[in-house]
């Protein structure tokens, strides 16, 4: 034996390689590295790198880490000095992955006290889908309002019964960076380019606490890939319906194997689409054309890892688009919504011992513009009027935030200051009026939180509290060179609009309990808030029943919330997941009568205004089932009851009675399910939901009847190339939405994807 040891030591050659997020890029300390022929095994260390001695010869290595899918890698040990990069990928069915969003730490699922769900990449790539927001689809309880599909210039993304018109209650995130505007609170979910996003996490219920004002329902954050390898990326084409053509592509780079050293992204996408006729045909004349799009967009991201404690990275994107709106009279664009968006940040990451830290920038300036045309009949004769909407829209940001883990506690602690602006104008072209309004709000926050475990992997308590204080200013609203055209608004006209100031405080309260044997349940409370939005403070004009006059002494929605929920894995392959909570809410903001009227024509119409006077009441319940079959498929089933209702309101003169209403856009009931189906040469994945009947108009009499709608993909990879097809609304559902327009019936697209 002593004779055979030089021997044994000749044959054996020294492996070396790390264990990585495929994802995220982020190490995984821990990773259990074993050699199928041998039984020879390691484990990756603090900063996820590995060393194994193999026999020189070709071999098999078996990685595997909880809550990732195990992977298999060939060696041939005969190429000296290799460095292997394995890139593990998260689970369908985990408890173990792990998320940022819910506590701005990370923490694996079963730490988490709240409802937290998340989409891996592997769960995107299965998903037919449009544009960016319709991934969250496959959520329980998310509902989605893009009714002519990815012909909407806006999207509405809502959850827990807030109501699917105010996109302002619902935080979302890209790579933690807010996209609401401080305009509308909407976001410009068509910017965001699908290719590069790696993951998608939803805190659900008030995330106030942490976040402030538009988290009142919860918190979305899209994640985008961070490259691994010395070069990678993707790109596609896409032909669809409407002579619908699309193409995307992300390309980036880590070339420095280590934790050091710069990395790169960069991305572009573009489409167009002849768009379909979206007044009903009984309602078309000779001025109601189709609702065409284009749109093109791209970015950059660079970062430098300065070594294992601290890192940079800057982050700047574009975005234009032009959406018809479906009218053609004079003008030979027709008329017409239209974006550009320029947005850039800068974020730095660092930690040193038991404390950690970030630090975040971000800017985003769009410039929003509309074209309006119009013909109303006088008498016997008829009159023309144009105008353009044009608007620039500001929001900016710092962002502190810092943990200090003892070991039991981990105490967080952070502070924001951010501000939105406005200036917008109605230029007249068939007069000399221009209406302008105006407007700014800036927010200081502090927040503080303590997640403590009381029982090591099984029971946790999280406190927190956060204190946020706006100021309205610089608020406007003026007409210059006035003629009969704004005769009407001049009795709005106010050229210094009042200052503003309040403050919220938002605390939360979470339990968690989770056992060794898969059951896991929690209670919280939760206080969240929504500001007013700068249109409602400072822009005064035209709306359906009359004219809305600017208010700027709003004030913010708020609302508190109780919630119980669990989880339980029934055996390894399926995973149960209910939720219930109780919501009150109250100075929700709705439209009401001032007393006053405005005569237009011959006719008077109400002067109505947005103010706090409404409470409201939401219960609810989500649950969801998902499935390991076995053999690379898997499914899922889910249910969500909502029941949104309005419990106090103060009307005015002229304006009915909203007390005992439901909220609108939210459906009593939603069922869904989906089977996704992998396959060596087919894959396939099909979804299927229904919604109840859900109200158009506050007073509830107009709706959208209960439908049900099938999406289905299929796909084959040759190689690094994949060909795809997806196939939205399959059942070909349409209906009226609230402008009375034809939502988008069948969509159905063929596309060609390559991967390096």
């Amino acid at each position: 034996m002593f004779l055979l040891i030089p021997v044994i030591l000749m044959g054996q050659v020294t492996v070396r390689g790390r264990v990585t997020d495929a994802q995220t890029g982020d190490v995984l300390a821990g990773a259990n590295i074993q050699s199928v022929t041998t039984g020879q095994g390691v484990s990756s260390d603090t900063e996820g790198k590995f060393q194994l001695d193999l026999p020189d010869s070709k071999v098999q290595i078996r990685v595997t880490y909880l809550g990732y899918s195990t992977e298999l890698k060939w060696i041939n040990t005969h190429k000296r000095d290799q460095f292997f990069e394995i890139l593990m990928t998260p689970t369908a069915i985990s408890t173990s992955a792990v998320l940022v969003t819910a506590t701005k730490t990370r923490k694996r699922i079963a730490e988490i006290p709240g409802r937290t769900e998340w989409l891996s990449s592997k769960q995107l790539e299965a998903i037919p889908m449009a544009q960016a927001d319709d991934f969250l689809r496959t959520i329980p309880g998310i509902q989605v309002s893009r009714e002519h599909g990815l012909l909407d210039h806006s999207s509405t993304v809502s959850m827990r019964g807030l109501g699917g018109d105010q996109q302002g209650r619902y935080l979302v995130l890209l790579d933690g960076v807010p996209m609401n505007k401080a305009d509308g609170g909407s976001v410009n979910w068509n910017s965001i380019n699908s290719i590069e996003i790696s993951q998608i996490e939803v805190a659900k219920g008030p995330g106030s606490s942490l976040y402030g004002g538009n988290a009142m329902g919860g918190v979305i954050n899209y994640i985008r890939k961070t490259p691994v390898r010395p070069l990678e990326g993707s790109g596609q084409v896409e032909y669809g319906s409407m002579n619908t053509m699309r193409g995307k592509f992300t390309a980036g780079g880590n070339p420095k194997l280590g934790n050091k050293g710069f990395y790169w992204n960069i991305q572009g996408f573009g489409s167009k689409s002849d768009g379909y006729n979206q007044t009903p045909i009984e309602a078309r004349d000779s001025t109601t054309i189709a609702g065409s799009m284009k749109e093109w967009g791209g970015g950059a991201r660079f970062g430098y890892r300065i070594n294992n404690h601290h890192k940079i990275e800057i982050n700047s994107g574009y975005w234009r688009d032009r959406r018809g709106s479906g009218t053609k009279i004079l003008a030979e664009t027709g008329t017409y919504f239209s974006h550009a968006v320029l947005d850039k940040s800068i974020k730095y990451t660092g930690n040193v011992s038991k404390a950690a830290w970030s630090v975040i920038a971000y800017h985003t300036g769009e410039d929003y513009s509309r074209l309006n045309e119009s013909i109303k009949a006088t008498g016997n004769s008829f009159v023309y009027s144009s105008y353009s909407v044009t608007s620039n829209r500001n929001d900016m940001g710092l962002q502190l935030h810092t943990d200090y883990n003892s070991g039991r506690n981990l105490v967080s602690f952070g502070a924001e200051l951010k501000e939105g602006s406005v200036f917008g104008q109605d230029i007249y072209t068939t007069s000399t009026d221009t209406v302008t309004n105006k407007g700014k709000m800036r927010n200081v926050a502090l927040y503080m939180q303590d997640q403590v475990s009381l029982i090591s992997e099984h029971l946790v308590l999280v406190a927190g509290i956060r204190w946020d204080a706006s100021t309205f200013y610089d608020g406007g609203f003026y007409i210059s060179s006035p003629t009969s055209a704004t005769s009407i608004l001049s009795k709005l006209q106010n050229l210094e609009l009042g200052s503003n100031n309040w403050s919220e405080f938002s605390p939360k309260l979470a339990l968690k309990y989770t056992t060794s044997s898969g059951f896991s349940g929690y209670l919280s409370y939760g206080h969240g808030f929504r500001p007013s939005i700068l249109d409602d403070m400072c822009r005064s004009g035209f709306i359906r029943g009359g004219f809305k006059r600017a208010n700027p002494y709003l004030g913010p929605e708020n609302l508190n919330s109780f919630e119980t929920g669990g989880d339980l894995m029934i055996g390894k392959r399926t995973k149960l997941s209910v939720s219930g909570y109780y919501s009150m809410g109250k100075d929700f903001i709705y439209l009401v009568s001032s007393g006053d009227s405005i005569l237009q024509g011959t006719k008077k119409k109400p002067l109505i205004e947005a103010r706090n006077i409404s409470g409201v009441r939401i219960m609810g319940i989500e649950s969801s089932l998902n499935m390991d079959l076995g053999k690379s498929t898997t499914g899922y089933v889910q249910y969500t009851y909502t029941h949104s209702q309005i419990t106090d309101y103060l009307p005015l003169t002229g304006l009915a009675n909203l007390k005992g209403k439901h909220l609108i856009y939210v459906p009593n009931h939603q069922i869904s399910a989906g089977l996704i189906w992998r396959n060596r040469w087919l894959s396939t994945s099909v979804q299927c939901s229904w919604l109840s009947e859900q109200w158009m108009d506050d007073v509830n009499t107009v709706s959208i009847p209960g439908y049900l709608k099938v999406d289905a993909r299929i796909w084959t990879d040759l190689g690094n190339f994949r060909i795809y097809i997806n196939g939205q609304n399959l059942n070909n559902v349409v209906y009226l939405e609230g402008h009375g327009m034809q939502s988008m019936g069948r969509y159905l697209s063929l596309g060609l994807s390559y991967r390096f």
